[in-house]
Order: C-alpha cells, then structure tokens, then sequence
C-alpha cells in the first residue's frame, strides 16, 4: 500500500526522501516494486525495492518493513546491506514503529564498514502517516485521483489493524531509576538505564512533534531535529548528560507562527512535568499592570484550570506565581511583591503529573501526549507575541536638527552675558601688563640659532 502510493505521489516521495538527499522533480521518475528477487541470491526476497531515476543518475534502495512490536535486527539488516552492496543498489531503507528524530539516525546500528558505500536511513510509520496527513489537510496534492489515493493511504495507516504504532510505554527500569532517584541516590552518566530512559525520551520527543504537527498540519520539529543539521550532534548524548545532570528530561517543539517555542520538562526528582511557553513583556507599556493585563487579555477564552502564570523580574528580583484563575479575579497578586518594577518576561505553564501517574510506565506517556495536545489547543494557540511599534518618520533630516541646535536662544545669550559682566565687576580692575622687549631687539634664542651653521641641503 505505501510503495504503490509513493510510486504516483510526488509529492508525498519528495516529502520523505528529500531529507535523503533525493529530492523529487517534476521529470524524477519513481518506480517501486514488492518481493523483488536478486540474480545473485534468488533466495533473498526483500520486502521492497525503490528505484528513482532523475533524467542525469538512478538511485535505488531495497526497503525492509515491519509492523506493531517487531523491531529490524541487526544480523537481518547487516545481511540487507551486505545484498545491496553486491547488487550496486545505493542504501537500505527500514521502516517500523521505532520513531527516531532524523531519517538519518536509525535506531539499529549497523558495522561502519559496511555502510561506507551503502547508506541505511530509517523512518517510522507514524512518521510516513503524518507527511501523509499533512499533505492531504494542506491540499498539496492537486489532482483528484492522486488525492484519493493519499486519503486511501491515511485511512489504512490509522486502521487498528494495519499495526501502526506510536511510543507506549518508558522501559521498565523507569521506576526504579524514579525511586533511586527519591531517595537521593542520582545515577551517573555511564549508568547503561540512564541510556535506556535516554533512547525512550528520545522516541517520546519524536511522537509528540508527530501529535504537534497532524494538530497543526505543519510541520513541528523537536530540539533534536532542529539541532541534528549541526555536524557530530548526537541527540542521545545531550539527553543523557542533561539527565545524569539535572535529573529531568527536556525537549521543546516549534509550532509555526507560535508566541514561542512549547517546553516539556519531566522532572523525576519532584515526579512532575510541566509544559509552558514564554513570552518577552511588551517594552512600550511602562506599568507592571499594563504589561500583565496585555498576556490576560490573550487568554480571555481560555479554560483557567491548572494553568499558572510566572512573572519574571529584571534584576536579582525573584520570580512571581499565580494562577490565571486567581489573575482574573484580582492581577496585582503578582505584581505589588515587586513594587517599582516591571515584568519583563511571563511564563504560561501546565502541571500534567502526579506522583503516581509519573511512575506509571504507560500512563506517564499517556497523560504526557494528552496534556501536550491540550495545552495548545487551549493556551498555545491564544497566545501572540509582542510586536513593537515601528518607528514613526523624522519631519526633519538630520542637517536640520543639528543647525536648530547650534542656534543659541536669545534670551539665554542675554542671560549669559550678563552674567558674564556681573563676574568681571567682582574680579576689579586688571594687573598692568607686563613690559615687552622691543620688537627690533631679537631674542636670546634667535641671537644663539643666528651663530649655529646652517642644516645640509635635502635631497
């Protein structure tokens, strides 16, 4: 079903495979084909293969699929690669439930010394659905027949049946790293759970910019997938330090045209998350009611339960709480605890945890996809940046302006003068000056230069 669709769907193939590095033109030809058998090994029958020819280079792929809890096994997929090797064929593609940040970073690894001349690139099926849906809700298909068909291809990808699956559940060491982490007891870096609650985050991270994204029908890339266009980012790596350091994952996701950027920070010392984004106060109102009154204004028909607001100060003042609820009813709770400044920042946030559900394998991912689908649908998509006014014209050009400045007014030339006179009256009358030498007398220095030979001519 997808190899059929992505053969007639341009668009949907260059969606997917212009992050390979093979963008889809308007003469790129794509042919696919299904239990394909290799000359060499008549044995071998991979589950796809995926042929585009551009006009000026062919590129091919051999695709490897599986559906629910399956996962690609390294001895199948080195055997995959070492096929395709043998049979000139360009990479390996895996498709499964496994969700990865970049098609680029696949979740099996592989021998280096095998994938110099055969690349391996993955992608998940919750992934391919949600290019699916965004191209059909943002009517990037034109041709009706073609339209059909991705709409056709939605539908299978979100049947039970079809075995799509998104991230369910923290591995099972998640409690016990939880209670050790409780009872003060933080594990270190090279812990080998730490990497395994590392690699979960880093799926969950995946599945919540996919929920983002069909939410919007625009694409919302994750911290990881922004920061993996820096050469030698590795994602797991800064998930696990920043887990080993601080006891708490953090991700957040850039929604289009949002106020600013969602933050999810699951803390595992408190047994909390929190979801939240923050906006700069507008400069040009002065008043600290001003300011606070211009974010509840954008929050009027937002739905007040569990949402807090934090004030944040310039200076060492520490930050401000409150509930929008409380704000509604009296708005200086968080401003007169600061008498004399102004806000310079707010954070509108969402407690989505309890202890126990925080424990919870499933039901922390559970609550922690709802929460984050919820929060923007009431708080993130109110909220709007502040925009500065511009700048109004200058009546006059600079020369002008300078030329009116220079001019003394003259009043206050009169005032000046005057005083001028009133301080040589006090000083009296002048000493006499002192005698001069006659001009026709010269001077000790001319009569001692007048007896000094004279300088060599220049050259």
């Amino acid at each position: 079903m997808f190899l059929s669709s992505l053969s007639v769907i341009d668009t949907l193939a260059d969606a997917l495979l212009r992050r390979l590095g093979r963008p889809i033109g308007t003469r790129t030809k794509i042919q696919c084909f299904t239990e394909v058998v290799l000359k060499s090994d008549p044995q071998f029958r991979p589950d796809g293969l995926i042929i585009i020819d551009s006009g000026q280079q062919t590129w091919s792929a051999l695709v490897e699929c599986k559906i629910g809890k399956a996962i690609i096994e390294t001895e199948q997929l080195e055997h995959y690669v070492k096929k395709a090797r043998e049979n000139d064929i360009d990479c390996v593609i895996t498709i499964s439930n496994e969700l990865v940040p970049d098609p680029r970073r696949p979740p099996t690894a592989v021998d280096g010394r095998l994938t110099k001349a055969v690349g391996h690139f993955h992608y998940s099926w919750l992934a391919i659905r949600s290019e699916a849906e965004i191209a059909y809700a943002q009517q990037l298909v034109l041709d009706p027949e073609k339209n059909f068909i991705v709409a056709e291809l939605i539908r299978f990808l979100s049947h039970p049946s079809a075995g799509v699956e998104g991230f369910v559940q923290m591995p099972s060491v998640w409690p016990d790293v939880i209670n050790e982490i409780g009872a003060g007891r933080n594990p270190k870096k090279s812990d080998i759970r730490l990497s395994e609650i590392a690699d979960a985050w880093l799926q969950q991270e995946k599945e919540l910019s996919l929920i983002l994204s069909r939410l919007v029908s625009r694409g919302c890339p994750s911290r990881s997938e922004r920061k993996l266009r820096r050469d030698g980012y590795d994602p797991h790596d800064e998930i696990l330090s920043e887990l080993a350091a601080t006891q708490s994952l953090v991700t957040d996701f850039m929604v289009p045209d949002a106020a600013s950027e969602i933050t999810v920070r699951a803390d595992l010392k408190s047994k909390s998350s929190r979801i939240s984004m923050t906006l700069r106060a507008p400069a040009d109102r002065k008043r600290p009611e001003a300011r606070l009154n211009w974010l509840l204004a954008q929050l009027k028909t937002a739905e007040a339960k569990d949402i807090e607001i934090v004030a944040y100060w310039p200076g060492r003042a520490k930050p401000t709480y409150g509930t929008l609820l409380a704000l509604r009813e009296d708005p200086k709770l968080i401003i007169d605890q600061n008498g004399g400044l102004s806000p310079s920042s707010f954070e509108v946030g969402q407690n989505c945890h309890t202890p126990a559900s925080f424990v919870a394998r499933k039901r922390f991912i559970q609550d922690l996809q709802g929460s984050v689908r919820d929060f923007y649908s009431n708080v993130g998509r109110l909220l709007t940046a502040c925009s500065p006014k511009p700048p109004p014209p200058e009546e006059k050009t600079a020369a002008a302006r300078i030329e009116e400045g220079s001019v003394i007014d003259p009043e206050r030339l009169t005032s000046v003068e005057e005083s001028l006179a009133v301080v040589i009256q006090s000083l009296g009358t002048p000493p006499a000056a002192e005698p001069t030498l006659p001009t026709d007398t010269p001077s000790a220095d001319a009569q001692e230069a007048a007896h000094d030979p004279p300088d060599p001519p220049r050259s």
